[in-house]
């Protein structure tokens, strides 16, 4: 699994997201049991569930072209 090396990089939930499945993959093909401890249920959830990201390049958005009821 990649770890971030320093704090300036981001590291979101789709990146554990897909490393802890690729994880579960090589663990199953080798006939082992994963064992998954630890982390927020944000991030357990989306590892071992259906949770889909949208796979955005801005993620710096700042809304400021949304109307108070739109961001509602």
């Amino acid at each position: 699994m990649y770890l971030p090396q320093n704090i300036e990089e981001n590291y979101t939930v789709y990146d554990y997201q897909q490393d802890l499945r690729n994880k579960i993959e090589e663990f199953s093909e080798k006939d082992l049991l994963p064992i998954v401890v630890g982390g927020t249920g944000l991030y357990l959830k989306a590892a071992l569930y259906d949770y889909r990201f949208n796979t955005e390049t801005n993620t710096n958005n700042t809304y400021d072209n949304l109307t108070n009821e739109e961001l509602y």
